[in-house]
C-alpha cells in the first residue's frame, strides 16, 4: 500500500497538534538523536579503521565548524 498526497493530507489534520514547547521538545531530541547516531558513527570508524577514520571525520568537519561561526557572528 502507497501513501498518496490525500492520505498525508487526511493524516495531518487527525494528528494531535503540538504546544509551542512540546515542538521545542521534540525537534531537540531529535537534533541529540542525530548527533549521538553521528558520534557513534565515529566511534565505530575509528574503532574499525584507527586514526585515518578520526582525521577524515574531522576533515568532513571543516567546513560545518566554518559555516557556524560564519552564523554565528552573523547572528542567526
Amino acid at each position: 500500500m502507497t501513501l498518496t498526497a490525500t492520505d498525508t493530507a487526511r493524516a495531518r489534520a487527525h494528528a494531535p497538534s503540538l504546544s509551542a514547547e512540546e515542538r521545542e521538545r521534540h525537534e531537540t531530541r531529535i537534533a541529540l538523536s542525530g548527533v549521538l547516531l553521528l558520534l557513534a558513527l565515529v566511534i565505530l570508524a575509528v574503532a574499525t579503521w584507527g586514526l585515518p577514520a578520526l582525521a577524515l571525520s574531522a576533515l568532513v568537519l571543516v567546513p560545518v565548524t566554518f559555516t557556524v561561526l560564519v552564523l554565528i557572528t552573523v547572528g542567526k
